[in-house]
């Protein structure tokens, strides 16, 4: 299991994620840096991408999912299947915040996820795709639901990672970080 990220947050790039949660339109080097960072990870073979959900509460408040969104822009370059129904967010949870270490973190997103159309992701290599990666935990919680329900790969897609040491994901996935600027 991998890690892939777009850049890091900070500069136009906070400002094109923050922007994204509250307009569904994306910046065309917003979605080139995206299709390119995946392009350099070279995954081989056909995955189902997956966006982290939202809760239905936020769903409602924003109208969209920004994650939706940087999914359809790698699912219409590669041309893998799409699927943002079978992993669900079961309840609402508190918006994470700067302050909060990775342990918090962790405790927030616990058993927050579920997968809820198994046999549409059973056997299927998964590219779970968000908008920030901050301490792993959304990705972790989300990757051990969705491994439940299947035995496969399964590979993280973000746009963004925090100007800090990259953290590594639980169950020994590799922090592999692309910068804007194209060195990885």
């Amino acid at each position: 299991d991998t890690a892939q990220s777009s850049g890091v947050y900070g500069n136009a790039l906070a400002a094109s994620i923050l922007h994204l949660k509250r307009v569904p339109l994306m910046p065309v080097r917003i979605k080139e840096l995206l299709v390119r960072t995946l392009d350099r990870a070279q995954l081989t073979g056909d995955y189902l991408i997956v966006p982290v959900p939202l809760s239905k509460k936020r769903l409602i408040e924003r109208g969209f999912n920004q994650s939706s969104l940087l999914g359809k822009v790698l699912s219409a370059h590669t041309g893998w299947k799409f699927d943002e129904h079978s992993l669900i967010r079961t309840g609402d949870t508190p918006m994470h915040r700067a302050a909060m270490d990775r342990f918090a973190r962790e405790a927030t997103v616990k058993k927050a996820f579920s997968v809820v159309r198994p046999g549409l992701i059973k056997g299927k290599d998964i590219l779970l795709v968000d908008d920030l990666f901050t301490s792993g935990a959304t990705a972790s919680n989300c990757s051990r639901r969705s491994c439940r329900a299947r035995k496969s790969r399964n590979s993280s897609h973000v746009a963004t990672k925090p100007k800090t040491t990259a953290p590594k994901l639980s169950q020994g996935a590799l922090w592999q970080a692309a910068e804007l600027h194209g060195k990885g």
